[in-house]
């Protein structure tokens, strides 16, 4: 979850930094990140470096050290991307099937919105993580259509629907979660197209 928060309203230059005006989301995300020896600084408007805890006590300056999830980052070739740029991890796309539904919470909970008429959307600025967000939600089971916004924009953004026979366990955020209906009558039936071998 706290992954796919980052790739939603993360920065993943210099320290790494979420943007949220969600209560819920700092508290989740504090308790995510405690374990890791990081923690949540605030530092205006709606954006919160991740800084070390430890960092003050080894160098004098708080966030001044390096952090595990700085490193974690790097391990997963998501450091210094910029939001044009992200991508899911294969790693994650991998993953077990609850880590992937928690991957999709955190970005849907970051960048996705809920719609009366029973849709959910999700909208990225870049075209990798948009298509690796298609590819998630068809691993659990769902239904995904991604195409390119371009109108008033300078650069392309894009726009994924999506549909799933349990449209409530895509959000963690409640508020989200209300406007949702499970079974709606606009639920898209999955079709198999091909079938193709990609790993033994």
């Amino acid at each position: 979850w706290a992954l796919g928060l980052l790739l939603g309203d993360g920065c993943f230059r210099g320290t790494p930094r979420v943007s949220t005006a969600d209560p819920e989301i700092v508290a989740r995300m504090s308790d995510a990140l405690a374990p890791l020896g990081v923690r949540l600084r605030y530092v205006d408007g709606y954006d919160y470096r991740i800084v070390s805890i430890a960092g003050r006590a080894r160098t004098g300056v708080q966030g001044a050290a390096p952090n595990a999830l700085s490193t974690a980052l790097e391990r997963l070739r998501l450091r210094g991307h910029l939001s044009v740029d992200k991508f899911i991890p294969p790693e994650y796309l991998g993953a077990g099937r609850e880590a992937r539904a928690e991957l999709l919470r955190g970005l849907m909970d970051a960048d996705g919105w809920a719609e009366s008429s029973g849709v959910a959307r999700f909208g990225p600025s870049s075209a990798r993580l948009a298509q690796d967000v298609t590819t998630l939600v068809r691993s659990i089971g769902g239904w995904c259509r991604t195409v390119e916004a371009t109108v008033g924009r300078k650069r392309p953004t894009y726009r994924c629907a999506i549909y799933h026979s349990e449209m409530k366990s895509l959000f963690w955020l409640e508020r989200k979660r209300i406007r949702l209906r499970d079974g709606s009558r606009r639920q898209r039936r999955l079709t198999v197209e091909a079938i193709e071998p990609v790993r033994r």
